[in-house]
């Protein structure tokens, strides 16, 4: 009976638990006009079933060692009239790279449809800030060391007036943190975006933590751009692990093996050296 109630109230936990995140990724072309249409890689995503809006009613989703939640999405339009509807969280999508510790996002159309427009963009005279937040805990595995930001996809036309920025925040603590509440804070500052396709920023967590909250922050500007559009098309966090103590261990007593062996071998060397046999001439003498 004990064995039968324990049983049960594992499945029930098990149960709980947010499910596996989407991992599916694919390659997209950004549709800005006026200018290249820079590739980039991107979430596979099905409307409705892996944006951050269902994430969020899921209350996060799980891979092999982090648990991703609270996931957030707030664009404003602070001047103009945007091009497209504001990004939403309906319209931002989100994939996990198990073994990559990697959570990669864009946008497939604002209204939340499956559709080939992927990218954050505006033209004529506007102000687009996308800001998308998350948090991560540890499951198994070494704490978060680092974490660094990529944009990609990049379309800037700084020669019609446009600029753009983003920058990486990302909050730590001993139990799972939010930015209202953060333990320790750290930015990379406003970094410019330029007309490289793709950008990255890295933050180093030390010590490492086993809860991190990341907030991404995208600054679009368009002084006079006319028709000619300006944005991104995706962006992604690499979180990366401490190392493993084990491999930290093993690295270090394979160099100590190796300096034994060296010893080992320049010994040997100098006691063969004193017990060879004397010359012919030495050892008569020079006579």
């Amino acid at each position: 009976m004990k064995l039968f109630i324990g049983l049960a109230f594992t499945a029930i936990t098990a149960f709980a638990l947010p499910s596996a995140c989407p991992t599916a990724t694919g390659t997209a072309n950004a549709a800005f006009t006026g200018g290249a249409s820079p590739s980039a890689k991107v979430p596979d995503a099905t409307a409705g079933t892996d944006n951050v809006s269902t994430l969020v009613t899921a209350g996060g989703c799980t891979t092999t060692d982090l648990l991703f939640s609270n996931f957030a999405v707030s664009t404003t339009g602070s001047s103009g009239t945007p091009e497209n509807p504001l990004p939403t969280a309906a319209g931002t999508y989100f994939a996990a790279a198990p073994t990559e510790y990697e959570a990669l996002f864009s946008t497939r159309g604002p209204d939340g449809s499956a559709d080939t427009t992927l990218n954050t963009k505006e033209n004529g005279t506007e102000t687009l800030v996308d800001t998308t937040s998350f948090a991560v805990s540890v499951n198994s595995g070494s704490p978060i060391s680092t974490v660094t930001m990529t944009v990609s996809g990049i379309g800037i036309h700084a020669s019609v007036g446009a600029s753009g920025t983003y920058e990486l925040e990302v909050c730590t603590g001993s139990t799972l943190v939010l930015a209202e509440a953060c333990g320790t804070s750290q930015s990379s500052g406003a970094i410019a975006l330029s007309t490289s396709t793709s950008l990255s920023t890295t933050i180093i967590i030390s010590p490492g933590s086993n809860f991190v909250e990341v907030i991404d922050t995208a600054t679009l500007i368009c002084s006079g751009c006319t028709t000619n559009e300006s944005g991104y098309l995706a962006f992604s966090d690499e979180l990366n692990p401490e190392p493993s103590t084990f491999i930290l261990m093993g690295t270090a007593l394979a160099a100590v093996g190796l300096l034994r062996f060296r010893a080992s071998r320049m010994r040997s060397s100098r006691i063969k050296d004193s017990t060879a046999p004397l010359t012919a001439t030495s050892a008569s003498g020079g006579v």
